[in-house]
């Protein structure tokens, strides 16, 4: 099976909107429970959402919404990269120029988790929940915290 990034990318896209200190729910997936615990943490559920749609399935430890899921995943520090990483090899790190669209961006201290929509390798855009943003450029993004690059691999097996 391919991961289709693009399908990905279109459905991120389509579930934000551009509101850079707070979040619109109105404009989240009403298919999907809303993380707004603890003033809004909804980051990995959202990138979560979004690779489900890019066709990573889900399994008995994985899937979107899931309240274990919210921030970065499994009620741990950079959960959703070590699963999908580390575990299942669905993702693997890359750098800057490296990711592209169906790829995602997180914090190295695991506090959050952004979805790739664009990267041409000079400038790059993300779209994000928590802090909603829609195509957002990450080189506005704070630049207080290191991030890890992660790109798809291209089969799923």
């Amino acid at each position: 099976m391919q991961y289709d990034r693009l399908a990905a990318r279109d459905y991120a896209n389509t579930w934000t909107s551009e509101v850079p200190n707070g979040f619109n729910e109105s404009k989240w997936n009403p298919g999907y429970a809303h993380h707004t615990e603890s003033g809004g943490v909804d980051c990995a559920n959202y990138v979560s959402q979004a690779i489900s749609a890019g066709g990573i399935p889900v399994d008995t430890t994985w899937k979107p919404e899931a309240i274990a899921w919210v921030n970065t995943g499994q009620s741990i520090s950079n959960g959703l990269k070590q699963y999908m990483v580390d575990t299942k090899g669905y993702f693997y790190k890359t750098t800057k120029s490296g990711v592209s669209a169906g790829g995602w961006i997180f914090e190295t201290n695991g506090s959050h988790v952004m979805f790739v929509v664009a990267n041409d390798g000079v400038t790059m855009l993300f779209s994000a929940h928590t802090n909603d943003r829609l195509k957002a450029s990450f080189a506005n993004f704070g630049s207080t915290f290191n991030y890890y690059y992660i790109s798809a691999s291209y089969a799923i097996n």
